[in-house]
């Protein structure tokens, strides 16, 4: 297969890629990159058979890049969908794939009804589509949720907690995510014109997430629990005065007071999804840390 990828230099694009290119010796990766994209996370080992072509899906036609490929595995931002399945379209490929997020059942994110159009429109296209959405990432140091977690429980005595910590989450594995893709791809007939979940194992609420983490790193740390009432106080006082450079944000308030749980069981049947569990993922997390030197 020769596969056209977008965001193959993230942190959920290059796990994907060595899966994809270590499944098959005939694939094919064309991963369209930016100029100033870092490159070095890019797998190595398939130099023969990973081709980068240079444009940008916010002010370029990428469809003549897209020329002479089987399907699209589109894992950049979700916001730029519909830029790809018009590209897609008019380089006469019908079949992609398009990782989106869990995010578009948010009562609380200030974009999740420009998800939902955005998935709508995927939906009213002509492509032969699959939907794939991933609950919050987690896996090395280029997550941008659970890597400052673990700093700051790793480095300071306290930690605040917005809200009582009982809401629900399901942070999926990196690698997991990365094979779930892989997995729907090889899958590419029963996972036609369908929508999926791909989460981790199990919910679990936030002081779990935070105690399993402690627990892990071998820390005592002490959990200071702010009402929500007075944690959105604090958000809007903060944005107000910092503005963008606020480091609370009231969204983040509110959808910590809403569950993020999301069945999986969609997946498992149709194309053997089956993630590991939240402490195998934050021990992998944790173990890549320490070699780093990001964590002691």
């Amino acid at each position: 297969m020769r596969l056209f990828v977008t965001g193959g230099a993230g942190h959920t694009g290059c796990n994907f890629l060595n899966l994809f290119l270590s499944d098959n010796p005939n694939n094919v990766a064309v991963v369209l990159v930016r100029r100033q994209t870092n490159q070095s996370s890019l797998p190595k080992d398939f130099a023969e058979r990973l081709v980068t072509v240079e444009g940008d899906l916010y002010s370029n036609d990428i469809s003549v890049l897209m020329k002479g490929c089987d399907a699209v595995m589109h894992i950049a931002h979700q916001t730029l969908c519909l830029q790809v399945a018009d590209a897609a379209l008019r380089a006469g490929i019908e079949r992609v794939f398009f990782v989106t997020t869990t995010g578009v059942f948010s009562g609380y994110n200030d974009l999740s009804d420009n998800y939902k159009e955005i998935e709508e429109g995927i939906r009213r296209s002509n492509l032969d589509w699959t939907i794939l959405r991933p609950t919050m990432i987690f896996g090395s140091e280029r997550d941008v949720n659970l890597h400052k977690l673990l700093r700051w429980l790793n480095t300071y005595p306290i930690f605040p907690v917005f809200g009582d910590g009982k809401c629900l989450m399901q942070p999926v594995y990196v690698g997991d995510l990365a094979l779930g893709l892989l997995s729907a791809l090889k899958s590419a007939d029963k996972t036609s014109l369908k929508e999926y979940n791909l989460s981790g194992r199990t919910p679990l609420s936030y002081n779990e997430i935070i105690e399993t983490s402690l627990k892990e790193l071998g820390r005592k740390v002490k959990l200071i629990h702010i009402p929500h009432r007075l944690s959105l106080c604090l958000s809007t006082t903060a944005e107000q005065i910092l503005r963008s450079r606020s480091p609370i944000k009231t969204e983040q308030i509110r959808r910590l007071a809403e569950d993020k749980a999301f069945s999986w069981d969609s997946a498992r049947e149709d194309f053997n999804y089956n993630p590991g569990t939240f402490v195998e993922g934050i021990v992998s997390e944790i173990s890549r840390l320490r070699a780093i030197g990001v964590l002691n």
